[in-house]
């Protein structure tokens, strides 16, 4: 399981060992998404300035199992679009989530999150 930057992480593992399941909340693609959230001009030519990219997307592709991703709609942090776009990555495809009006670090203090992590 990862949440928000730790999402890489566990996709990276993830791909990398044999698991049982993965859920990951407020994943991102890649790097540039979250920094473009932040000062939008890491596209095209500028993108190569970003020295580590941060490449989650990348790694889904070697991921074995049919991940839960959990996302808000809500989120400033993590773009939406972000998240979908890795969610399409994921050989076997992927199991979406939307909470609503719950903030980025709030994700976990919803009951219905809490139910899928209680799974």
């Amino acid at each position: 399981m990862g949440f928000s930057l730790g999402t890489g992480v566990a996709n990276y593992v993830s791909s990398k060992k044999d698991i049982d399941r993965l859920i990951l909340l407020a994943p991102y693609a890649n790097g540039c998404d979250l920094y473009n959230n932040v000062l939008d001009i890491f596209h095209g030519a500028l993108e190569v300035i970003v020295s580590y990219k941060m490449e989650a997307i990348e790694f889904a592709k070697d991921v074995k199992v049919r991940p839960t991703i959990i996302i808000s709609t809500s989120d400033t942090v993590v773009p939406n679009s972000s998240s979908i776009r890795l969610s399409k990555a994921y050989p076997k495809g992927s199991d979406l989530i939307f909470v609503h009006e719950v903030s980025h670090n709030s994700i976990t203090e919803t009951a219905e999150v809490m139910e899928v992590l209680g799974q």
